[in-house]
């Protein structure tokens, strides 16, 4: 397993700030989506939305999203 849950890429993070900074430079409005119908591998091998903890790590996944942007 590459990617562990909880463990959040900053510099991943810094990224997508800067591509919404700049389309709202230009004058266009940002819609965020948090799910797109893909689950991660390290999610899928332990039993995806089907286990609770699936949902605990969207939610924390979901608070980083609101917190940040």
């Amino acid at each position: 397993m590459g990617f562990q849950p909880l463990q959040v890429d900053w510099k991943a993070v810094k990224r997508y700030r800067y591509i919404i900074e700049r389309v709202l430079a230009h004058g266009m409005r940002v819609m965020l989506t948090l799910f797109h119908h893909s689950m991660p591998s390290w999610a899928a091998e332990y039993g995806g939305w089907k286990e609770k903890k699936t949902i605990k790590y969207f939610v924390d996944f979901t608070r980083l999203v609101v917190l940040t942007f």
